[in-house]
């Protein structure tokens, strides 16, 4: 647990958390909630726990994150945004029956792209839905 996260980090989780809340609905979840770690000893910038879909629970490294977004000069409003988005992913996949070391990066990180571009809740879950279809049918 970190018990000094970057504030500007956890400021922006916190208006994301808020921002986010119709495609929270939409996903089903009825509380998220996030706790800050000093890393994942994976290098991750965050991680979805498993087991709680519908009240996701995500750690986030402060510090990985916003050394990440520098590193790559990406904003860090972006960097976190996507970030939190890419893990709501991981819950909505989970929820629908798709066991998490099932779960493709690539996918969730498509959604979290595209809300974070397009702010469209439908368009951006239908990527999820997608996968979702694909997985059930192999």
């Amino acid at each position: 647990v970190d018990k000094r996260p970057l504030k500007a980090v956890k400021r922006l989780v916190d208006l994301i958390l808020k921002d986010t809340k119709r495609l929270q609905k939409a996903l089903g979840f009825k509380n998220v909630k996030v706790a800050y770690i000093v890393n994942d000893g994976r290098g991750g910038l965050a991680r979805y726990i498993a087991g709680t879909m519908d009240s996701p629970y995500i750690v986030i490294s402060t510090r990985t994150l916003a050394d990440s977004a520098r590193r790559y000069g990406v904003n860090l409003g972006t960097a976190v945004e996507t970030t939190v988005v890419h893990e709501f992913g991981h819950a909505y996949l989970e929820m629908c029956g798709i066991d998490t070391s099932h779960h493709d990066e690539d996918t969730v990180e498509d959604f979290a792209r595209e809300f974070d571009h397009s702010r469209n809740v439908e368009n951006s879950i239908a990527i999820l839905n997608a996968y979702v279809k694909n997985h059930d049918q192999a």
